[in-house]
């Protein structure tokens, strides 16, 4: 059985939210807040009602820990930055009145890229073309700029929290995709998001769009690397070459992708087991030991 108890705050109402908070420091080892997107929000699959197909789902840590999830599908940044108003009048954690956390772990820029790969493409003007071809790197940088400024939003309201300045912010970096006609498994009005702009646009060749989109995966990891170079506990958990690309085929059934953005339960296992949990494990660790805390061991 997992030690992980996860909390779906986006389920619950202010006054629920701030009970929630003030009972979990007393019945937890380590408390941890999770913010952003799908990858952190997806329900259980209709098909097998017992599948997890979130990568929250299979955190695992060795301690008695809770995540208060409060992610949302679709969420972009800016969403986050907005919604604050709501969640900061609930206790939650970049509030200064708030509670502490041990970690805040974020999902975030996905949907933001996603959402506005227009602005980084245009139509190639010949039959035969390139990736060079088809991206237009000014507005790519753009975008990647507009993405990362509101993360950096996000990071200077937690440098500005009374209770939470130093916790530790730990973010992932996606994985490489492939733009395919596949809209989301369980939504079919959802998606695909990033091959059908694409395909708009003029761009049909799969190898270009899998290089543009390699691109742009590698340009939002660069970003983050960055922030975690000049701010202080901002913590980058590399997840890319972890799963096995899907076919450009959308017939295809891929072991680690269920349609064009989003793993499946095997995916996000994979990506937890080889990335997330050594990472986290290490991090709450040394936050606990800096604290003088003493975490209680998970029986065999």
């Amino acid at each position: 059985m997992s030690n992980v108890n996860i909390i779906k705050g986006n389920d619950l109402c202010s006054d629920e939210i701030k009970f929630h908070l003030n009972q979990l420091s007393e019945k937890t080892d380590t408390l941890v807040l999770a913010e952003g997107d799908s990858w952190f929000h997806l329900i259980n699959s209709p098909r097998d009602p017992a599948t997890p197909v979130n990568l929250l789902d299979f955190v695992d840590l060795p301690w008695k820990s809770t995540i208060f999830n409060y992610a949302s599908f679709g969420s972009t940044l800016k969403d986050l930055i907005a919604c604050a108003p709501k969640v900061l009048g609930s206790g939650e954690t970049l509030s200064k009145n708030s509670m502490q956390f041990d970690l805040i772990m974020l999902s975030v820029g996905g949907n933001d890229i996603a959402g506005n790969v227009a602005q980084a493409i245009k139509t190639p003007a010949h039959a035969q073309y390139e990736m060079s071809d088809c991206l237009v790197q000014d507005g790519c940088n753009k975008l990647l700029d507009a993405v990362e400024e509101d993360l950096l939003s996000v990071v200077r309201m937690r440098d500005r929290s009374r209770s939470n300045s130093t916790t530790p912010i730990v973010v992932h970096t996606y994985d490489y995709l492939t733009p395919r006609n596949q809209p989301h498994f369980m939504a079919r009005r959802r998606g695909p998001w990033i091959w059908r702009d694409m395909k708009n646009i003029g761009i049909k060749d799969p190898t270009v769009q899998m290089e543009i989109m390699n691109h742009l995966v590698d340009g939002w990891a660069e970003r983050l690397m960055n922030i975690e170079r000049d701010y202080k506990n901002f913590f980058v958990i590399d997840t890319r070459d972890t799963l096995i690309p899907a076919d450009h085929d959308e017939t295809v059934v891929d072991p680690d992708w269920h349609d064009e953005i989003h793993p499946t339960a095997k995916g996000f296992e994979k990506i937890a087991n080889q990335k997330l949990n050594p990472r986290l494990r290490e991090m709450i660790a040394a936050r606990s030991e800096e604290q003088g805390r003493k975490l209680t061991t998970k029986a065999a």
